[in-house]
């Protein structure tokens, strides 16, 4: 949905709706209201979503954005014949967990982030207070994380999952929890994150017998190196390296670290997807799977 629509948008909606479907506010209000407690009627929920859907809003906080200049609430309001009063945001940390298939995310999970959460173990109280906002708000998501892990695999024992996290998760706790859950994985690892390991890995991948392909089309030139059972902390993992330059010969790097191994067979149909959502700002603040 573009910003710059018609200024009589709710207007044409509100024509064509009731025409077809005339006597849809009484439908509506047959609808039995779950909620014990309210503070958006019925009428203005289920009209409001379906000018969204109509319109190809993103979300209702992107729809109610986009139509503000031409009093949105206001409109609303006249349609399904109530005062609307706008209930001020309230904002409470979460972390959430979404199901990605077809460009579209499915919220299946969340779990709240605690104020404790800002605390790593034996860290003193000190130690906290120096830390920077960023640092805080990454502690408290990987806390709060390891939570929901291990709560989505009690409620779904038997779901053969994989989880695709940004680069604040690769970690040697987060890997630990997803070889236990039995959960595979992939972490974008940015150059900063784990460099000891990532210092290797190009080591290794630079040796005469490192694994390295070249493709090369009209548009770009991509470099892939990957590296399997890398010693980290006791653990084997395997890393794989992309660097894709284009005619203009910009670069894009992006580096995961994942818990299948990777060969020439399936180093582009294996990973594409997954860096593709993982780079999505959409899904910038999401786990997926």
């Amino acid at each position: 949905m573009k910003k710059d629509f018609s200024t009589n948008t709710t207007e044409v909606f509100a024509k064509t709706i009731f025409h077809y479907v005339p006597e849809l506010l009484k439908y509506i209000d047959e609808i039995r209201e779950p909620r014990k407690r309210y503070d958006y009627s019925m009428r203005y929920l289920i009209m409001s979503e379906m000018l969204m859907f109509l319109s190809e809003g993103k979300s209702q906080r992107f729809t109610e954005i986009a139509y503000n200049d031409n009093k949105y609430l206001e409109n609303i309001g006249k349609i399904i014949k109530e005062d609307i009063r706008k209930i001020p945001d309230a904002e409470i940390s979460m972390l959430e967990l979404k199901l990605v298939a077809n460009n579209m995310a499915i919220s299946i999970m969340n779990e709240m982030i605690k104020n404790e959460d800002k605390k790593k173990e034996n860290e003193t109280e000190e130690e906290i207070k120096n830390k920077s906002i960023k640092e805080l708000k990454q502690d408290c998501e990987l806390n709060a994380s390891k939570r929901m892990l291990s709560r989505f695999r009690k409620t779904y024992p038997r779901l053969l999952v994989k989880i695709i996290a940004d680069s604040l998760y690769p970690s040697i706790g987060l890997i630990e929890l997803c070889e236990k859950e039995k959960i595979e994985y992939i972490f974008v690892l940015k150059d900063k994150k784990i460099p000891k390991l990532l210092s290797e890995f190009l080591i290794l991948v630079s040796m005469p017998e490192g694994n390295r392909e070249i493709m090369e089309t009209k548009e770009k030139i991509l470099l892939t190196l990957w590296k399997n059972d890398i010693d980290y902390k006791g653990k084997k993992v395997n890393v794989i390296r992309k660097i894709t330059k284009n005619n203009k010969w910009n670069r894009f790097r992006a580096c995961i670290l994942k818990r299948y191994k990777s060969n020439k067979s399936n180093i582009y149909n294996n990973t594409n997807n997954a860096l593709n959502i993982a780079n999505n700002r959409t899904f910038r603040y999401m786990w997926r799977f």
